[in-house]
């Protein structure tokens, strides 16, 4: 088991040559610009190839508009630490047509075509990475990861996926049908409005979306009302979209809001498709463009599909369109939570916050103690030491348009999903 250390100045195609199964290959800091690198050579379940920046050194990956970045066939690969930027040029940034795939603390950004990471191989992981900006303007319908029908168990895991003119996650239904997919703590949004389309669109197969963070979804206006031809393929604003093919999906646990529509399931080919538990709240209505808004809207699809405690801050009328053959159960409609105070006192100051609907983080910083509320129906209370003499809100998303309660639940599920990616590293480097 070896360890290779390149610098931009060397071939990496020839290095890669020359790896075995349980070796590393660490760049070293800089810019690398080899034209499409394919791996071919494949590590084992017990000794993957590694794929690394040199620690602590920043490492750029680009490529000509034409090519892609890394063409990945072989198999037990782990990718981490790497940005790829395309640079706004053609092709996807990773293709991974081998199996047990793994790419993880990457920035992936910049790119102009149907998709940024391609995955054909099964039993891939894409895991806290940062993907964003495909398309934007006249390259329309531009996601950020699609799946072939061969990728099945897919694990997309605590991802912040942001501001592509497709979908943030499609799965495809060449050859086949992807099958165990599972969408789990990912930050899914967009600052472009109707520009964007979905954050989930699955096409076929099934799986389980849980606990993902979603908003800023618009629907698409029709020629002539504002869009003056720059506008993606065709949405409606929805969070997540089942349709066609997809079958056995767990919707369970998500957060949606300023979108048009939070979850859609539509097509008499979609089978057993259950919500569950799933919290939908500040819908985008706009007269102006005629969209029918709804939380939850199910229709066309056959029994076996069901609606179960979900909350929703508007009325049963608004929030559910489905089907007399869906089952509805227990769920909450003109939900508002009591609201929570995190009250925080020292021998000099005492400062009480009541926190908005949304879920909200109230960060109080001082010479060592940092308190975190992390769902409305928490309270916490933290003495901290005499020398505490100010409290402060830090917000991760500076978009003047965002509400401050909206920023604080972005913090706040970043959070969460931190700790839980920090659970799964263990898992993850045994591939």
């Amino acid at each position: 088991m070896a360890t290779h250390t390149i610098t931009p100045a060397n071939n990496i195609a020839a290095i890669l040559g020359e790896i075995e199964a349980g070796d590393t290959l660490l760049l070293r800091g800089g810019i690398y610009n080899q034209g499409e690198i394919d791996i071919n050579v494949s590590g084992t379940a017990d000794a993957p190839i590694k794929i690394a920046n040199y620690p602590d050194e920043d490492v750029i990956w680009q490529t000509g508009a034409r090519d892609r970045i890394l063409d990945i066939a072989g198999s037990y690969i782990i990718v981490t630490g790497i940005e790829f930027d395309k640079q706004d040029g053609r092709k996807e940034a990773l293709r991974l047509v081998g199996n047990h795939i793994t790419v993880q603390h990457c920035h992936i950004h910049n790119c102009r075509y149907d998709m940024m990471v391609f995955v054909v191989g099964t039993d891939c992981v894409l895991e806290n990475n940062e993907i964003h900006s495909n398309g934007n303007g006249p390259d329309r319908d531009a996601h950020a990861v699609i799946t072939r029908g061969t990728a099945h168990r897919l694990q997309l895991i605590g991802n912040e996926i942001y501001d592509v003119c497709g979908d943030c996650y499609q799965s495809n239904r060449i050859d086949g049908e992807a099958q165990d997919i599972l969408l789990e703590n990912n930050h899914l949004y967009t600052t472009l409005g109707w520009r964007s389309e979905n954050a989930i669109d699955s096409k076929a197969g099934s799986g389980i979306a849980r606990g993902n963070f979603i908003h800023g979804f618009r629907a698409t206006p029709e020629e002539g009302d504002g869009a003056t031809g720059d506008w993606p393929s065709g949405g409606s604003g929805e969070g997540i979209r089942i349709h066609t093919l997809s079958r056995n999906w767990l919707v369970e646990g998500n957060t949606i809001f300023d979108c048009t529509i939070g979850i859609r399931i539509s097509d008499y080919s979609c089978q057993s498709i259950r919500m569950i538990n799933n919290t939908i709240t500040d819908l985008a209505f706009d007269d102006e463009y005629g969209w029918t808004t709804n939380g939850i809207r199910v229709t066309g699809v056959p029994d076996g599909s069901a609606v179960i405690g979900n909350r929703f801050d508007v009325g049963e009328d608004i929030a559910l369109e489905v089907d007399s053959n869906v089952l509805v159960e227990d769920n909450i409609f003109n939900w508002d939570p009591e609201p929570t105070t995190t009250t925080t006192t020292s021998t000099s100051t005492t400062t009480s916050t009541t926190l908005a609907p949304e879920p909200t983080t109230t960060t109080t910083t001082s010479t060592s103690t940092t308190t975190t509320t992390l769902a409305p129906e928490s309270t916490t209370t933290t003495t901290l030491a005499p020398e505490t003499t100010s409290t402060t809100t830090t917000t991760l998303l500076p978009e003047p348009d965002w509400k401050p309660d909206v920023l604080a639940a972005i913090e706040a599920m970043r959070a969460a999903q931190n700790a839980q990616i920090d659970a799964l590293q263990d898992y993850v480097e045994g591939y």
